[in-house]
């Protein structure tokens, strides 16, 4: 829909293009070698699919479209004669391009009409909408990424897909559990491929495959750029918590839960990656494979959505064979501010201590609870 994403959809690489565009030219050669050694590392080494790790080089391709534009009216101006307006022109056209920049971005205008006031970061605001979710002083198990953004006063690491509990003694894994965190940061149906080349075999201590198995419940989401947060539990809640943190508007959306209401939040569960419901009936989608063996019975993926009513019934009508809701919450969706929810939020606090494992976690809370 945008002129970058009409290039990314041809499959031509914004930033390298750009970066090569500036070595061609003495003006801009200094930023184009500068940027080179990140570009490269990009699109060549790093492991990463999320499209806000594109965003520099979106600056790039501005820079040298910008830059281009500029030559080309020199350009007319000279071959017309206009040799006196060139560089007028030109100092008009960048304040008048650097001006609308500004009072056009959100953050900018945020900024403005808040001079002076407190300014929260959006990861503050994430561990304040978890600190509702597990409260405020948890234990809380997780695989490092997002140790802040979950809440933890006690924090402890818990592996990934290792056996972390011997068959048949799931009750006393879960038991010293009380909260676990999840995150996925990679396309389910990559992760899907994997699986199915490796065997499919079962991969004990996965979250959303315990979930799927009920062996714990959902608690609460919050989204975040780039991935949600998903919190489980051993006890099932009075009502389901999920937040999104809107860093374009500086908003935090609360879902909040009642009877009926234009909004849904739930969780549907698919044999297999391509069977999923289409991700335009969504306001928010986030997948979780499950690492359960691949039996034909087991489902593979798991998706936490947020929508509204009426998409949620066409989905529903649309829902394939192979897929199922396993959960399904209605309710209304209020809207604050980042410092008014951070008012709604007083006992937030950034305090986390860091544990080997969850034995040594609760002996520390219990310590701190008897003095």
């Amino acid at each position: 829909r945008s002129f970058p994403g009409g290039l990314q959809a041809l499959y031509i690489p914004i930033g390298l293009v750009s970066v090569l565009g500036m070595l061609l030219f003495r003006q801009t050669r200094v930023i184009g070698w500068a940027t080179f050694p990140e570009v490269f590392f990009i699109y060549f080494i790093a492991d990463k699919t999320q499209p806000f790790y594109l965003i520099p080089e979106y600056l790039l391709l501005f820079i040298i479209t910008f830059y281009l534009a500029a030559r080309a009216i020199a350009w007319t101006l000279r071959r017309s004669r206009f040799f006196t307006l060139e560089k007028p022109l030109l100092f008009i056209v960048t304040v008048a391009v650097t001006a609308y920049l500004t009072t056009a971005s959100p953050k900018f205008g945020h900024a403005f009409r808040n001079a002076g006031d407190i300014q929260y970061h959006w990861m503050d605001v994430a561990r304040a909408a978890a600190q509702t979710i597990v409260g405020t002083d948890a234990v809380v198990g997780e695989f490092i990424a997002t140790w802040y953004l979950t809440g933890a006063r006690y924090w402890y690491p818990e592996g990934y897909g290792r056996p972390l509990y011997k068959p048949g003694d799931e009750d006393n894994y879960i038991g010293s559990r009380k909260i676990l965190a999840d995150y996925n940061l990679q396309a389910v149906t990559d992760q899907y491929t994997r699986h199915v080349e490796s065997g499919g075999n079962k991969k004990v201590g996965v979250w959303a495959g315990c979930y799927a198995n009920n062996i714990f419940q959902l608690i609460g989401v919050v989204n975040v750029p780039g991935t949600a947060v998903v919190f489980y539990s051993k006890d099932r809640p009075q009502r389901i918590a999920y937040y999104q943190t809107n860093t374009d508007t500086l908003e935090v959306e609360k879902f909040e839960e009642a009877g009926e209401g234009d909004s849904v939040v739930g969780t549907y569960l698919c044999l297999r990656p391509e069977n999923q419901p289409e991700r335009g009936r969504f306001d928010f989608l986030n997948r979780y494979p499950t690492f359960l063996e691949i039996d034909g019975v087991n489902p593979q993926v798991l998706g936490v959505f947020r929508t509204s009513a009426d998409r949620f019934a066409k989905m529903k009508e649309e829902l394939s064979n192979d897929c199922s809701l396993k959960e399904v919450h209605f309710g209304t969706v209020t809207y604050h501010s980042f410092s008014e929810f951070m008012d709604m939020v007083p006992q937030f606090h950034t305090d986390v201590s860091f544990f080997r494992n969850v034995e040594d976690a609760v002996a520390a809370k219990k310590r701190n609870s008897r003095n």
